[in-house]
């Protein structure tokens, strides 16, 4: 381990070794005399107790919180030399003296190496030993590296450089993690965590460090391209909002201030994109020992030193302060956002329990998205089918608007095919009454005929001459007869003619046969109308029984709107997940 340390690091660690050897042989002297004289030590003989008194200044021992000016039983350097001269089983055996000892201080010199030995990356050296050959391989994110790291630390007088030694080590410790993970490949964000850990140590195990942040303390899972993970974490820190600060919560809801806009670079770069230096790195140390927990807690401190300032601004004065005023916090102000964080009441129980409703809220809104899904396409297919019946409804009230007008039309052939018959009839009268005349002048005719031929026959040279002076006045009777009689012949013949014409244009037979006609016209129409009144009351129960289809189907569309409607809000009410794409936008603002 110390030949990767500077050599005044190493010759500080020798003499802190040499320094725990005397140390640890008085101490086993002394608790032989203990023991030699009954008095059995209740405390851990191997390491130095934290005191609760002769501090300059407040105390809190209550949660834990040890925050103090003064040097506790001695130079920190000496106590953490201790520790680190036992490091595993100091860790296996007294988690709870290294956290105190975190809270009271890290010293400066010892920062580098405690921070592999507190995140495990000293035991990972395949990390170091390969981290050259993976920055032999070309990575696609190179470009989006290349532009981000110009934007990471540009007030820092070591960053701020174009092409500066820590702005190249920062670039190279991306692109081999981009290349060493390539699921998550690169974050914007975190070259402000790889920049942090470069001024404390050397390129190789800064990325090792990098490495074990990302996967020990489940960083990796929210730098995942659909950064699920982070959408868990602000759906805690929002839900610890709504229990510790319920004004502050009530306020940010109603200017729609969800978590994810202000508090993701919290989450991605440790503060680090937002605090000074100082405070940055002390929250470093916080987190290696703490873990992620801890960023709840300072998030919380945060919201908690701020809430009455926040409660009187709007969304864009709240964005301008998140922004500003962190990066101005004194020594005093830190002091107290560490305080109030230790003092919270956030427990990894309850961390667990809000990701497990966050999971149970999440499926439910995945569920009711598939719902959603479903009504749709269900609310898609009744549409169809409407459309359909309504075509086709359309389609038989066009067939019975036609029958009907057919109807209509064959009616009024009907009825002037009756009034045709009827003019027929009263001719056919006529020529019967007609031709009946013409009978009776012919049998006149006859008649008279047979009269003229016995005058004829008369002799009258032995009649009397008033028998003469008769039949004389006979014959000229009988003259006028015929010639009457040649008249009626010629009549008859013209009223023969007559008929037959009639005949001809409007024979007997061809009127029986068009009134024939006529009837099985107006019988075939009348059955055309019985089957056409028929199809029009099945199509009118048709037409019946689709529209109770239809105004069921759009029932179940109202409904199915209304579900979709609730779903709807509540997936507005529960959806931070989609904010938390415009996260990322913060880190750079900063």
């Amino acid at each position: 381990m110390t030949s990767n340390l500077d050599p005044d690091t190493a010759k500080l660690l020798e003499k802190l070794e040499e320094q725990n050897r005397i140390i640890e042989s008085n101490q086993k002297k002394q608790d032989k005399q203990d023991m030699s004289s009954g008095n059995k030590s209740t405390t851990s003989s191997s390491y130095p107790q934290l005191p609760n008194k002769k501090t300059l200044g407040k105390v809190r021992t209550d949660n834990g919180l040890f925050w103090s000016e003064e040097y506790i039983e001695g130079d920190p350097i000496d106590l953490w030399g201790r520790v680190i001269a036992d490091w595993d089983d100091c860790l296996k055996k007294r988690p709870k003296y290294i956290k105190k000892l975190v809270r009271y201080n890290i010293p400066q010199p010892l920062r580098c190496l405690l921070w592999q030995l507190l995140s495990g990356a000293d035991k990972q050296r395949y990390l170091i030993e390969g981290y050259a050959d993976l920055l032999k391989e070309t990575s696609p994110h190179e470009k989006t590296i290349r532009r981000d790291i110009d934007r990471t630390y540009p007030d820092h007088p070591k960053f701020s450089s174009p092409n500066s030694p820590l702005q190249e080590s920062m670039f190279n410790i991306m692109k081999a993690y981009s290349l060493y993970d390539k699921e998550v490949g690169y974050c914007q964000g975190n070259a402000f965590i790889a920049g942090l850990l470069l001024l404390e140590m050397p390129e190789e195990e800064a990325f090792a460090v990098f490495v074990q942040l990302m996967r020990k303390y489940n960083m990796r899972e929210m730098c995942k391209p659909n950064m699920a993970e982070l959408a868990v974490c602000m759906y805690q820190l929002e839900c610890l909002i709504e229990e510790l600060l319920p004004e502050l919560h009530v306020h940010f809801q109603a200017q729609g201030f969800r978590a994810s806009v202000y508090a993701s670079s919290w989450f991605l770069t440790l503060f680090a994109s937002t605090v000074p230096f100082t405070l940055a790195t002390r929250i470093m140390d916080f987190v290696l020992t703490e873990g992620i927990e801890f960023i709840f807690r300072l998030s919380m401190a945060v919201l908690s030193i701020c809430s009455r300032d926040m409660l009187k601004l709007d969304i864009e004065g709240m964005l301008m302060h998140f922004q500003k005023e962190l990066s101005k916090y004194d020594d005093i102000t830190v002091q107290v956002l560490f305080d109030v964080a230790f003092t919270l009441k956030i427990t990894t129980k309850k961390l667990k329990k809000l990701e497990k409703d966050y999971h149970v809220r999440r499926a439910k809104e995945t569920g009711d998205i598939e719902l959603m899904k479903k009504f749709r396409r269900d609310n898609t297919v009744l549409l169809q089918k409407v459309e359909a019946l309504e075509n086709e409804n359309a389609a038989f009230a066009e067939k019975i608007i036609q029958g009907t007008v057919n109807y209509a039309t064959t009616a009024e052939e009907l009825e002037i095919l009756h009034m045709e018959l009827t003019e027929t009839k009263k001719r056919e009268a006529i020529a019967q009454s007609e031709l009946s005349t013409a009978y009776s002048q012919i049998e006149e005719l006859k008649s008279n005929l047979e009269q003229h031929t016995r005058l004829e026959d008369i002799n009258v040279d032995d009649k009397s001459p008033e028998e003469i002076d008769v039949i004389t006045r006979l014959k000229k009777q009988l003259s006028v007869s015929q010639q009457n009689q040649a008249e009626t012949a010629i009549l008859l013949r013209k009223m023969k003619k007559h008929v037959d014409d009639l005949i001809v244009n409007d024979p007997n037979s061809t009127l029986k046969l068009e009134l024939r006609s006529a009837n099985a016209r107006e019988a075939m129409f009348k059955e055309e109308i019985g089957v056409l009144k028929e199809k029009e009351a099945d199509q009118e129960k048709k037409i019946d029984a689709l529209e109770k289809t239809v105004e069921a189907y759009k029932r179940e569309l109202q409904n199915a709107n209304e579900k979709i409607k609730i779903c709807e809000e509540e997936i507005c009410n529960l959806k931070s997940s989609g904010e938390v794409a415009n996260a990322t936008e913060k880190i750079n603002a900063s």
